[in-house]
């Protein structure tokens, strides 16, 4: 009987949030609302999906491919940092100073990256904080980091994400599935260009991968360009960014692990199959709700065991930066991971880079 009540009030919210999207997009498109196009070009990293589908890597990504001759601004919501309600802006050189629990702990994750010049811009305010921080920044590209839905800023080109692991049954309007706007979106874009990225691919199978093509395909067009980019292990970190373990498996065979991240339950899956496939041993897998702040005693119960077993205990780079602020110990290690274009690379780098010099 539960389960009946439930799939109605799911038979009615799924149709009202699909339409509310809808009349939201077809109100910008159409100028009944106003977007502002900005001084310098914007390209925009974005998702249908609720959660993680690799936007923020990818947005990233973007930043250290652009930042070595231009100064870019990543203009992103800050979530979960205190920051999110107001305005901040973390410049490449305060790196080391940066607080997650002000800026959230994806922009601070991503300052460390910066090169020299560049900026990450929070708070849910993206087009105020854009103005209030330019002539500081003088940034020569923006990129706005889960930008899909922000309809509110024009962009010269609009990245859409899809994840290889998220299944094609998931791809319904929340609560019933995850997506936050529905597949119609894909053929009523902002942006003067859209290409679609398949982020983690080199992680699913070319079942999946084509599976997920001709979705794409059928809500889109045929001439959408889709591009799949791989996320690679580089070695495990310590606290202090040194390198303790590469990946090679021979190498890590026999060292016991404690896996924990604070992530979506899927993502925790595959990042428990990267640390197996590297070699090492899981005495145990823990997840964490996104975006967990690491206060209370759950990780302090968790390093006792590690001291008194001699275990690792690795996370994320994303988790790391928390965890950073309040332990400190030689066996807490992080994953390094970075991305790679796996498909139309030289054709990916110049979509890009023309899009940074448009505007």
């Amino acid at each position: 009987m539960k389960q009946f009540l439930w799939s109605l009030v799911f038979a009615v919210l799924n149709p009202l949030v699909d339409n509310i999207y809808r009349i939201r997009r077809k109100l910008y498109l159409y100028g009944s609302k106003h977007s502002v196009a900005f001084a310098v070009p914007v390209i925009s990293v974005g998702s249908l999906a609720i959660g993680g589908s690799g936007k923020t890597p990818l947005a990233l990504f973007l930043a250290k491919m652009l930042g070595k001759e231009r100064r870019v601004m990543i203009l992103s919501r800050g979530h979960k940092g205190k920051l999110e309600n107001s305005h901040g802006v973390l410049m490449a050189g305060d790196r080391f100073q940066a607080d997650p629990a002000l800026y959230g702990d994806e922009p601070t994750m991503m300052a460390r990256h910066l090169y020299a010049g560049s900026s990450i811009v929070v708070g849910k305010r993206r087009l105020h904080n854009f103005y209030r921080y330019f002539s500081k920044c003088k940034p020569q590209v923006v990129i706005l980091d889960d930008g899909f839905q922000h309809l509110k800023i024009r962009r010269d080109l609009d990245i859409i994400a899809f994840d290889a692991l998220l299944p094609l049954s998931q791809y319904k309007m929340f609560p019933s599935g995850q997506l936050r706007e529905g597949p119609w979106a894909l053929s009523n874009v902002a942006g003067e260009v859209a290409v679609a990225v398949i982020t983690r691919a080199n992680l699913a199978s070319e079942e999946k991968l084509s599976a997920l093509e001709s979705y794409i395909h059928r809500h889109a067009s045929e001439s959408i360009k889709i591009f799949r980019v791989g996320y690679y292990a580089t070695a495990l970190f310590d606290q202090y960014y040194e390198k303790i373990y590469s990946t090679l498996p021979s190498e890590n065979q026999g060292t016991k692990v404690i896996a924990l991240t604070a992530t979506a339950p899927f993502s925790a899956k595959v990042f428990f199959q990267m640390l197996e496939s590297l070699g090492f041993t899981l005495v145990e897998k823990i997840t964490l709700p996104d975006h967990f702040a690491f206060k209370g005693s759950e990780f302090s119960k968790v390093l006792k065991r590690a001291q008194q077993e001699d275990l690792k205990i690795v996370v994320t780079e994303k988790d790391i930066v928390k965890i950073n602020r309040r332990y400190f110990d030689e066996r807490i290690l992080f994953l390094g991971i970075e991305l790679k274009v796996i498909t139309g690379e030289n054709e990916f780098n110049e979509l890009i880079l023309n899009s940074s010099l448009s505007g």
